[in-house]
């Protein structure tokens, strides 16, 4: 049940969070701004749009960067990755600010040195030291407000132009990637965990920045196919890294191994899952790491294929590597 006081809605399972009902305004604003700022820069097949001129296309085409087969694809990937990298360095730029300084140290300055699982859910030390739960009433600044509302609006507007993408064989895939992405950044900001989303967000950005950087190279002209491994090598590691590595030590271990629920209630909750939002965090990560685990698979495979198909030595010992490309799209 959802209702509503004074413009805030205070009521969600058990929950008090400190949520505005005019939030899906901005939501929609974000979406509407940035489908219109896509169609304008990269682009956009549907039949409505399909015509209009695009600057990235535009730009594409007459310097011939990209054959005409793949310009729609490559402004497509410039989109991608302009938006991951702007997302990566926003919620860099929040993290940095809530780690503070040696005079004025942060949560995230004591949470990296005993990775217990209270830090994403109390204000401070003060907090922590004397079990006083701040949970779900924790101060969440404008900026994190506003860019976690943005970042929803991304996602929607991706579900949206989905449909006039580039053809791929995993395109129900991408779509339940979408709509998962959506509903736990939802979540996410109505239980306020927009602690973890930080992190979260970090740690998925830095490999997709990787991936259409070596997109956008497959599709220029005069790409050289070892750089091309190597790009695509690199960006398979830090997939591992940074969604198995990384989120399991920084979120994973830290929620499930490291935070004593009873002892942060003072006793009065004795299982994690009786905690409002005990159920729904774990799952969240849970849904995380099984879609991780999917693209961790595609990339084993690809790299499968480049390691049994990509060399031919000839008379010269010259290794000879076919063309890197995304097995998913369909011409």
């Amino acid at each position: 049940m959802i209702t509503y006081s004074n413009d805030r809605l205070f009521t969600f399972k058990g929950v008090t969070p400190l949520v505005d009902k005019n939030d899906k305004y901005i939501v929609l604003f974000f979406t509407v701004f940035l489908s219109i700022l896509r169609v304008v820069f990269s682009g956009c097949d549907s039949p409505l749009t399909a015509k209009w001129p695009s600057v990235l296309r535009h730009y594409i085409f007459k310097r011939k960067i990209s054959s005409e087969k793949k310009v729609s694809k490559m402004s497509e990937s410039i989109w991608y990755f302009a938006w991951h990298t702007f997302s990566f360095g926003y919620a860099l730029k929040i993290l940095m600010k809530e780690y503070g300084t040696v005079e004025n140290p942060g949560w995230i300055r004591y949470f990296v040195k005993d990775l217990k699982g209270i830090w994403f859910f109390s204000e401070d030390l003060e907090h922590v030291q004397n079990k006083i739960a701040s949970w779900p009433m924790l101060n969440i600044t404008m900026e994190t407000r506003v860019f976690m509302l943005m970042c929803t609006g991304f996602w929607i507007s991706c579900l949206i132009f989905i449909n006039w993408e580039t053809r791929r064989t995993d395109s129900t895939i991408m779509k339940f990637h979408h709509v998962t992405t959506i509903l736990l950044l939802a979540l996410s900001y109505i239980y306020n965990f927009h602690r973890i989303s930080m992190f979260v967000i970090v740690f998925h950005d830095i490999p997709d920045v990787l991936l259409y950087l070596t997109k956008i190279y497959s599709y220029y002209n005069k790409n050289n196919d070892v750089l091309l491994v190597l790009s695509f090598g690199l960006y398979g590691i830090s997939h591992f890294v940074m969604r198995f590595l990384f989120l399991s030590r920084y979120i994973v271990y830290p929620l499930l191994m490291k935070f004593d629920v009873f002892d942060y209630s003072g006793g009065t909750i004795k299982y994690l899952w009786d905690f409002p939002g005990g159920v729904i965090c774990p799952a969240s990560i849970a849904v995380l790491m099984v879609m991780n685990a999917y693209w961790l698979n595609f990339i084993v495979c690809l790299f499968k294929k480049i390691i049994f198909n990509r060399a031919e030595v000839g008379k010269s010992g010259k290794i000879l590597m076919f063309p890197l490309v995304d097995t998913r799209e369909s011409d």
